[in-house]
């Protein structure tokens, strides 16, 4: 593909992805499965890594999905992060990598981890 077909693909992935947030997170109704979702936006983050004069301020690697109105904000007394979308276990451990290092631990320091099943869609 040459650039201009990438910059069109990308915008095209752009809108499928806000179309899909949409249906989601405001209307609450789902058009496609989580796993079609994730695949959509890391078709997206992997052409922007790429192309990164071709990202755009609106992309949706730069904003967080909407919230349904009637939700209130809380403030949680301990910070609640939360591990990217996860499908291998290089990618768990690239992630307890990052802990480590931003931590300044040893590589070989372990490290209790407690997971729960996603039960938000």
């Amino acid at each position: 593909m040459n650039k201009q077909e990438i910059k069109q693909r990308l915008k095209k992935l752009y809108e499928q992805l806000a179309e899909t947030d949409y249906a989601y997170y405001v209307l609450d109704k789902p058009i496609m499965s989580d796993a079609a979702r994730d695949s959509l936006k890391d078709e997206i983050e992997k052409i922007e890594a790429e192309f990164p004069d071709l990202i755009l301020p609106d992309s949706p690697t730069r904003r967080i999905g909407g919230i349904k109105k009637g939700f209130k904000k809380i403030r949680h007394e301990i910070p609640k992060y939360s591990l990217d979308d996860v499908f291998s276990y290089d990618e768990v451990r690239d992630f307890d990598t990052k802990v480590k290092r931003a931590l300044n631990l040893p590589k070989d320091k372990k490290i209790k981890y407690t997971c729960e099943l996603k039960i938000d869609g």
